[in-house]
C-alpha cells in the first residue's frame, strides 16, 4: 500500500497516536469530538488487555461510546489504523457497526493486517483516508 495521508481533520489525532508527548499535545488544537475519542480510546486500550475475547473487548463501555459517536469517529479510527500499521487494534467491530458495511473478504477474516488493509482501502474509497 502506498504512503497514507490523513485528512486534515484527523491529522492531530494521528500526531497524538504517533507518540507526541502530553506537553506537545496541549499545543495541538483538538476538536471536542477528537478529544472525546482520544479519551475513550485511552480508556478502552487500558482495559482491553485484560480481555481474552474480541466480543468482550468490543463490549467495553468506552468502545461502545466510540461507536455511538457514529461517522464522526471514522477519521479518528482510520488514523489509529494507520498509526498501528504493524499491529492494528480491533477497530473492525466499530467500523462495521458505524458504517453498516464489511469490506473484508471472507478469506481475510481473522488475519488482522489484511483486515486493516481492507478497511483502509474502504476508507480511501469513501474519502476518510487519502493515499499519496
Amino acid at each position: 500500500m502506498g504512503s497514507l495521508q490523513i485528512p486534515e481533520r484527523s491529522r492531530a489525532g494521528a500526531a497524538s497516536i504517533a507518540g507526541l508527548s502530553d506537553a506537545s499535545m496541549n499545543d495541538l488544537s483538538l476538536s471536542g469530538d477528537e478529544t472525546k475519542f482520544n479519551r475513550l480510546a485511552g480508556e478502552w486500550k487500558s482495559a482491553a488487555g485484560i480481555y481474552s475475547s474480541v466480543t468482550k473487548v468490543a463490549m467495553h463501555p468506552a468502545y461502545q461510546q466510540m461507536i455511538g459517536m457514529g461517522s464522526t469517529a471514522l477519521p479518528f479510527i482510520f488514523a489509529r489504523l494507520i498509526a498501528e500499521s504493524n499491529e492494528p487494534d480491533h477497530w473492525f467491530w466499530a467500523l462495521a457497526a458505524i458504517s453498516a458495511e464489511n469490506p473484508v473478504p471472507k478469506e481475510s477474516r481473522g488475519r488482522i493486517k489484511d483486515m486493516a488493509d481492507a478497511w483502509l482501502a474502504w476508507g480511501k474509497e469513501k474519502g476518510y483516508v487519502r493515499l499519496g
